[in-house]
């Protein structure tokens, strides 16, 4: 094949009927990166992405096609600015009716904060979110988040021994701090 050319061929079937027979062809050639990804099973539908970068910024857009009703299901454009200790990514959705803005920056190499920011046409109100990540030294990080709605997460990561973590979680409503909705989680991973 030529040089930076990745063909994919994917697919997979389950009782539930949700099949899917996939195609995708990479192309890379530094200052771009393009994929299109045919799946045949499911429309067939089409999804393409085109990305380049210069210095510190990269822009990209996405485009989705359902081939049997001949329409264009989304499309996405995206501007990000990326550097080692800090990260911002701005996205306008199908049909400008949907905003993202993320923000992350690294004040060293345990301590991260990041935003996040969310405006749908369909939604009354802009969603927002804060978080802090914390690495401990021994292996594993402290987490917390917080939207603007009063949903508080929690998670503490530990590694037991190399290649072997355990993480548990909490999703606290504090707008329904008497009521049930509140979640709890363990998650043990395991890496060879």
């Amino acid at each position: 094949m030529l040089q930076g050319l990745k063909l994919d061929v994917t697919g997979s079937v389950q009782p539930s009927g949700a099949n899917n027979a996939k195609a995708t062809l990479e192309m890379d050639h530094g200052v771009f990166v393009a994929t299109n990804t045919i799946d045949v099973l499911r429309g067939p539908t089409m999804n393409s992405d085109l990305s380049t970068r210069f210095r510190d910024f990269q822009l990209g857009g996405e485009l989705g096609y359902d081939v049997s009703k001949g329409t264009i299901d989304k499309y996405t454009v995206s501007l990000a600015l990326d550097r080692p200790r800090e990260k911002a990514v701005f996205q306008v959705l199908t049909g400008m009716r949907s905003f993202n803005f993320a923000y992350l920056q690294k004040f060293s190499d345990q301590l991260e904060v990041a935003y996040r920011t969310t405006w749908n046409a369909k939604l009354p109100n802009m969603s927002m979110e804060v978080g802090a990540k914390w690495f401990l030294l021994g292996g594993g990080f402290v987490k917390a988040k917080l939207d603007n709605v009063g949903r508080l997460g929690v998670a503490l990561a530990s590694d037991l021994r190399p290649g072997l973590q355990v993480t548990l979680g909490a999703s606290i409503d504090t707008a329904k701090l008497n009521e049930n909705a509140h979640k709890l989680g363990l998650e043990l991973n395991y890496s060879a």
